[in-house]
């Protein structure tokens, strides 16, 4: 939410009326994204400023540049006022960098869990390798029949085949 203040001063020597006041903001001076609710400022005497602030909502996350671009007219030439506002979420910048370090150190430790329990091999050893398992015989094969019976569960032949 920002607050936009817009001024319209008379530098003329009479009293202005018939003055009507527009707005816009947006991402360029062509972008309309934002409209400004102004109302008409009546009567302005010599030399006096009519102001009104403005509550306004910008979509987010705002990033970069904002033009703010108020137009008076109906007496004489348009006369625009335009400004430019700048915007870095650093927060959210912030919050993007720490959880992006949290999953790279999650990461890591899966991978070392992993190697720890011998269920990743090490790289450049070639791949896992059964002897370190209950029935394994460091050939790359393993022996179903010796690993069921050595973890001490049954043998269901039917449900499991030795890799040959």
């Amino acid at each position: 939410m920002y607050d936009v203040t817009v001024n319209v001063r008379n530098r003329s020597t009479q009293n202005v009326t018939g003055v009507r006041v527009s707005g816009f903001g947006g991402r360029s001076t062509n972008d309309e994204r934002v409209t400004l609710e102004l109302t008409e400022p009546g009567a302005i005497g010599p030399g006096q400023t009519w102001t009104e602030t403005v509550l306004t909502a910008v979509p987010a996350p705002l990033w970069g540049k904002f033009h703010w671009q108020a137009t008076a007219s109906g007496i004489g030439p348009s006369v625009i006022g335009a400004t430019t506002t700048s915007q870095q979420p650093w927060l959210l910048i912030l919050l993007i960098v720490v959880l992006v370090i949290d999953a790279l150190i999650l990461l890591v430790r899966l991978v070392q869990r992993l190697r720890r329990r011998g269920d990743l091999s090490d790289p450049g050893s070639g791949g896992a390798q059964f002897a370190d398992f209950p029935g394994g015989d460091g050939s790359g094969q393993l022996d179903v029949e010796a690993a069921v019976a050595a973890a001490g569960g049954v043998n269901r032949e039917s449900e499991l085949e030795a890799v040959s």
